[in-house]
């Protein structure tokens, strides 16, 4: 894809969440224990990106938030309580992290 249209493209992850276990929901995503392994098979990844349907929204925003891996959130559950804590982890940030959520020197 990249070749005919210069996008970036990522990949998203089902979240691990207990007491399920890989194999009875969608496994074999980017969960942050694999990152490294990601990055290294699939370097022209823009990013990897959680879909966020657990509780603890702020904690997953920053363990995917790192150099190298702009924070991109595809989906997200949406409740007053995970606005609130976006707004909040937005409004913490620096504008050097907020340019680098929204921009890269790739595309």
């Amino acid at each position: 894809g990249q070749e005919a249209y210069p996008v970036p493209c990522y990949t998203n992850a089902w979240l691990k969440q207990h007491p399920w276990y890989a194999g009875s929901y969608p496994s074999g995503g980017p969960v942050k224990d694999v990152h490294r392994i990601w990055k290294i098979a699939a370097p022209s990844l823009f990013t990897l990106a959680p879909d966020i349907y657990v509780p603890y929204t702020v904690d997953i925003m920053e363990s995917y938030s790192y150099p190298g891996n702009p924070l991109f959130i595809p989906e997200v559950r949406k409740d007053a309580m995970k606005e609130n804590e976006i707004k909040d982890l937005v409004n913490q940030m620096t504008l050097e992290e907020k340019v680098s959520m929204c921009s890269s020197a790739d595309f």
